[in-house]
């Protein structure tokens, strides 16, 4: 990071009023790209469900496979040409007598493009870059943010609700209850998506009234 670079928490401006987000701040003298990532790599997960065979000794993986995107909101205060780079990992840490092994597959550059003084929501398919001939080869990845610097002046690039998002086909998914925030229409006819929830009611004493907590 150079003396004209600044990556910090902004506050009171995001894209809910009162929020929080990521401020990238570049100058033209900066002298290099200025890089934000999070604290630290992102696991792929395989599978996250699991049914024992006949055999009792077996276990094949009870949910499909599994496609990536990256989202966020982005905006800036001029023109630019930012860009999310992707480190993708082979790790393996199976075997707890050795030292985990650590191998970079492929480090990528996906270009966004931002609207000056405006939000934008910004959507990334990744999948393609994870898989080698239809398997999963990746482990881990660590994204960045890359902002270059301006050719004149200053320049301002805010990012809020940065997010993996991990998908699987929901018909294909076994009869369980977990904790999922969205869901997505891939074809392009409108469909209707029936959820059963657990509903769970929580009575609370306080000054003769009662708290009523909805988890689904």
């Amino acid at each position: 990071m150079g003396a004209y670079q600044q990556v910090q928490g902004g506050r009171g401006w995001g894209r809910e009023i009162g929020s929080r987000f990521l401020r990238m701040h570049s100058w033209y003298r900066s002298g290099g790209d200025l890089l934000a990532r999070p604290v630290a790599r992102i696991p792929l997960q395989r599978h996250r469900f699991w049914q024992l065979e006949a055999d009792g000794e077996t276990l094949d993986p009870a949910d499909p496979r599994a496609s990536y995107s990256i989202r966020f909101w982005a905006r800036s205060d001029r023109s630019s040409q930012p860009s999310l780079r992707l480190d993708i990992y082979d790790f393996d840490d199976s075997n707890p007598t050795e030292d985990p092994k650590s191998e970079l597959l492929t480090q990528l550059e996906i270009p966004f493009s931002v609207l000056p003084g405006k939000w934008r929501f910004v959507e990334l398919d990744i999948n393609h870059y994870l898989y080698d001939r239809d398997r999963l080869s990746a482990d881990m990845l660590m994204p960045y943010i890359r902002l270059p610097p301006p050719r004149t002046g200053m320049i301002d690039l805010h990012i809020d609700g940065f997010e993996l998002v991990e998908w699987r086909p929901a018909a294909k998914m076994p009869e369980i209850y977990g904790v999922f925030r969205y869901v997505k229409n891939i074809g392009n006819q409108p469909k209707t998506l029936k959820v059963r929830a657990l509903v769970s009611t929580v009575h609370a004493k306080t000054t003769g009234a009662q708290e009523r907590r909805t988890n689904g």
